[in-house]
């Protein structure tokens, strides 16, 4: 036996049709609103410029020696000088306790300096800090000098040990 309903009068899909219609237009005014009110990034915070030369390889604290600094740029050979080093955690956790060890070797090639400093604070992911800052006294003859700086995690594993070490060259007249 076969069961006929009655069908409705006018056309069964023009309900299904003013459904469709409504959900499309519900959705591209939601996307239109979406384009002109997106939602603001967080700035970081601080207002230090992070390096962006480098990229992130895994789960560890990672500590660059990230600039030497010589105060004046070209010193005198009477007049001290000030030597400040700064390093930067490039990891993606908080690095622990560290030590610096600053060099200064002369145009002959010997060492006319030597500075250093254990258990400097943690340093937080991407954060620059000042590993050593140091005044030296008149260091010699004229030339040209190398400052070589080491750093030294002290209770964590640096990830990658071979940009712990860094020199930079200046002139002293």
């Amino acid at each position: 036996m076969i069961l006929f309903l009655q069908a409705p009068a006018g056309n069964p899909n023009r309900n299904r049709k003013l459904r469709a219609g409504v959900i499309t237009l519900a959705i591209g005014l939601a996307s239109v609103w979406l384009v002109f009110n997106p939602s603001p990034s967080p700035s970081p915070p601080g207002s230090a410029e992070r390096e962006t030369s480098w990229s992130r390889a895994g789960m560890m604290a990672e500590l660059i020696i990230s600039a030497i600094e010589v105060l004046p740029s070209v010193p005198s050979q009477q007049e001290p000088f000030s030597v400040n080093v700064f390093c930067q955690n490039i990891g993606i956790i908080t690095s622990g306790t560290y030590a610096m060890r600053l060099t200064i070797t002369g145009p002959d090639g010997r060492e006319v300096f030597r500075s250093a400093t254990e258990g400097k604070g943690a340093l937080e992911p991407g954060q620059i800090g000042v590993g050593l800052s140091t005044t030296v006294d008149s260091v010699g003859p004229a030339g040209t000098y190398t400052v070589t700086v080491e750093l030294h995690p002290e209770n964590f594993e640096d990830e990658n040990l071979a940009n712990n070490v860094s020199t930079r060259s200046f002139q002293v007249e």
